[in-house]
């Protein structure tokens, strides 16, 4: 199935990602990342001794860039008297006439912050298809994105769909490096999305439908039907969830995009591995939740609403830009796994300018080298 395509506002990416995410967590950027659901760190920024960044794995990749958001403790952000209770939810956007032309809901969404500095929110003028079968006019409008939850740790970024009589109002954040998120409510008829964009033919996705059973979630490299409408062996999956873990709860999910691979995972358990149309250029990273009345995402009952919240999000990625970056990484760090004791605060991997793991982890750079210079990962947390 074709995937949403607005894309004016992407940035360039390298050519592989690594995705981790918790909560029903989805990530994809160009680079990669890791956490945990229970941490609270706001930190943005990495500590200063690291060069670059590992994701656990059979790749470990190598990232020259590193960048944290944690939407769990903007209370302040939260009308009072909301604080202590469950926060307001934006009125839905009542006539086309209007949507794609509501301000953010918030300055967080527009002034300097470390939303604005990785993210954009997609504000549509006017009705559009993001699928070919797609029978209900969509409208993406800045009105569906907002600051959620209670006082303390409990916020949350929210995503919303709405379908109204005459079009369905959508919410699209753009990445320009990475992103996260977190499910919330569920109706039939919405389908959630992490994807790397460049074009039709080079993406690589993660989706949730809600008209699925809540253990299902469906993993693909974009084209996955060629010219005459047929599916592509191996070019898509349609994945349950190991171990009883629902997208309705906490779970953690990872894309790792590689050079000629992609890889996804839940909670740190392999569920699929495509090797089929691998994106192999610069992409973008797109987060959505969507529903235009077709066969893919099913038809929303008047009145419905899909809702997707994101509590963090954790990048760590290369960009076309450094060309090739040379020399070796004297210190690594990894973004996930048991080293990592606090989300968003990298550890350790390796230093080289130690003489015992020197020559050893300069192998190791040389080996990552030039799978890095095309990787990208993205750490999302969905409940």
């Amino acid at each position: 199935m074709k995937r949403p395509s607005t894309t004016s506002q992407l940035r360039s990416l390298t050519s592989t990602i690594a995705i981790l995410a918790v909560s029903l967590i989805l990530t994809s950027t160009h680079t990669a990342a890791a956490a945990t659901s229970n941490s609270t760190s706001n930190s943005t920024s990495s500590p200063p001794n690291c060069d670059c960044y590992l994701v656990s794995g059979p790749s470990p990749g190598f990232f020259t860039h590193h960048h944290f958001i944690d939407f769990r403790n903007l209370s302040s952000l939260l009308p009072s008297p909301i604080k202590h209770n469950a926060s307001a939810t934006p009125t839905t956007v009542p006539t086309m006439a209007t949507a794609g032309t509501e301000a953010p809901t918030s300055p967080y969404f527009t002034k300097d912050s470390a939303f604005t500095s990785f993210w954009t929110i997609s504000n549509s003028t006017g009705p559009f298809s993001w699928n070919d079968g797609g029978v209900v006019p969509q409208v993406a409008s800045a009105q569906n994105v907002w600051v959620s939850g209670s006082s303390g740790n409990d916020t949350y970024l929210a995503l919303r769909t709405t379908r109204t009589p005459s079009f369905q109002s959508v919410a699209e954040v753009d990445s320009i490096e990475k992103e996260m998120l977190y499910v919330k409510r569920v109706d039939e008829g919405g389908v959630f999305g992490l994807f790397t964009y460049q074009s039709d033919t080079q993406e690589s996705d993660l989706e949730i439908c809600s008209r699925d059973d809540t253990e299902t979630v469906h993993v693909t490299n974009q084209p996955d039907v060629d010219s005459k409408g047929n599916e592509v062996d191996g070019a898509t999956e349609e994945v349950t969830l190991p171990d009883k873990l629902k997208w309705t709860q906490w779970v953690d999910l990872r894309i790792d995009w590689f050079k000629g691979q992609s890889r996804w995972y839940a909670d740190g358990l392999s569920i699929a591995n495509l090797t089929k149309n691998v994106p192999s250029v610069a992409s973008g990273v797109v987060l959505n939740v969507w529903s235009d009345g077709g066969e893919w995402s099913g038809n929303m009952t008047v009145g419905g609403e899909f809702v997707v919240g994101v509590e963090w999000i954790e990048v760590a990625y290369n960009v076309s830009a450094d060309g090739g970056r040379g020399g070796s990484c004297a210190v690594g760090c990894w973004i996930d796994g048991d080293d990592v004791k606090q989300t968003g605060t990298p550890a350790q991997a390796y230093d080289s300018t130690s003489q015992q793991q020197g020559a050893a982890m300069r192998q190791m750079s040389t080996g990552v080298w030039l799978v890095a210079l095309v990787t990208v990962g993205l750490i999302l947390g969905l409940m």
